[in-house]
């Protein structure tokens, strides 16, 4: 059987798959993220899809698929933990794809308490243990079992006992880092945003390979190219928002409650008139089918979109420290909200001077206010930082680790 590339990473968005489509053959790939195939939302591939369940144990799925490089988008469940281990054991090579912006374990832990004390006053928000990912079924785990596997085991069962205790996957994850949890090689946007592997999982930063962020490099070049570009001129002001009130459909819990987040939004909405402007409200994808957010005459609420135009004809951008909003920055005028002192993004964003950033539960409409303009030096330090480098050769680089390992 002809050796393939396994991805354990979620299809459910193209822009997930679209670079797998670029670097690697029809048929010469496959993917594994589910249980099984009722807990599948989307299906953005053509390619063959694996669910953990076709599997008797971590053996029979590696030599069923015979896999000669696997790539995670996450190490955080005992499924990956075991796989990791299998293949790193069997000399097949493992790589964690960076495929969002990380943020500081106090940032992540932060998140958990919110979200913990947010079910603890309003219970019939979504309960923190609640997971979209059925838990580890003992037989798989049971079958994989070998004397060799005892340590794996042994750190898979503490991951398990402290995120039981505390419900905290990340003092889980802290708890039982170590280098036999580990991929191979970690491939990251930038060693700055990736300080999280560093320390809460112990990887080493010889490890950790930088190499840009291609979604934000060709929409950033794609907006500069516009013919009526603006740094400070646009139709509108922009949120790029956050599920931050929870999302029941992805089981995801509150870290805001509803109150707090629809007041946000007035509040952004109230500057936006006072400058003769609408608000625009750029959604999560997990936040597609809410129905919390206020009905306000100046605000619309945005799903499916192209960010080129819609980033680019705004004139003014507001969010926290999404995935997206890196690029936004880069080529518009900001403001950006903080929700606790610990982002790492807010960090650098101040140590540059490069923008404002003020806090969400206590501001006021007056406290708003956007950098004019940016230096040469202020954006060196943005690429640096944010995007490694501002160019079109992230396939090139990634397919150059990818085929050198």
């Amino acid at each position: 059987m002809k050796q393939k590339v396994l991805l354990c990473w979620d299809y459910g968005r193209p822009s997930w798959v679209k670079q797998f489509e670029e670097i690697f053959e029809p048929g010469s790939y496959v993917f594994l993220n589910f249980y099984c195939k009722e807990l599948e939302k989307e299906v953005c591939t053509a390619e063959k899809v694996y669910y953990w369940n076709d599997f008797e144990n971590v053996d029979t799925l590696i030599n069923t698929i015979n896999p000669y490089k696997v790539i995670f988008m996450g190490l955080d469940s005992p499924y990956t933990f075991l796989l990791n281990h299998a293949c790193n054991k069997k000399k097949i090579k493992t790589f964690y794809l960076q495929h969002g912006i990380f943020h500081s374990y106090k940032a992540y832990r932060y998140e958990e308490e919110s979200m913990r004390r947010i079910i603890k006053a309003q219970p019939e928000q979504i309960s923190i243990t609640a997971t979209a990912v059925t838990p580890p079924r003992n037989n798989f785990f049971v079958k994989s079992f070998k004397l060799s596997r005892i340590a794996l085991y042994l750190r898979m069962m503490q991951f398990l006992a402290v995120k039981k205790i505390f419900g905290s996957t990340q003092r889980a994850l802290k708890s039982a880092g170590s280098p036999i949890m580990q991929a191979g090689t970690y491939i990251v946007y930038t060693k700055h945003l990736a300080g999280i592997l560093q320390y809460r999982d112990g990887v080493k930063e010889d490890k950790i390979i930088e190499t840009g962020n291609d979604e934000a490099n060709k929409l950033i070049l794609s907006i500069k190219k516009l013919p009526d570009y603006s740094f400070t001129q646009g139709d509108y002001f922009l949120l790029i928002d956050e599920a931050f009130a929870g999302a029941a459909e992805f089981s995801l819990p509150a870290i805001v409650t509803v109150e707090e987040q629809n007041n946000f939004l007035l509040q952004l909405s109230n500057y936006a008139a006072m400058q003769g402007k609408r608000l625009l409200v750029k959604l999560h994808p997990f936040s597609y089918n809410a129905n919390h957010f206020i009905s306000h005459k100046n605000i619309e609420y945005v799903k499916q979109a192209d960010f080129t135009t819609l980033i680019g004809n705004s004139c003014g951008v507001f969010g926290f420290s999404s995935t997206l909003l890196i690029p936004a920055m880069f080529v518009k005028r900001c403001c950006i909200f903080r929700l606790n002192m610990f982002s790492d993004i807010h960090k650098a964003l101040e140590e540059i001077n490069y923008c404002p950033v003020i806090h969400f539960h206590n501001f006021k409409i007056t406290d708003i206010a956007f950098n004019e303009a940016v230096t040469p030096q202020q954006q060196a330090a943005f690429v640096k930082y944010f995007l490694y480098k501002l160019d079109n050769e992230y396939l090139n680089r990634l397919k150059a680790i990818l085929q050198d390992n």
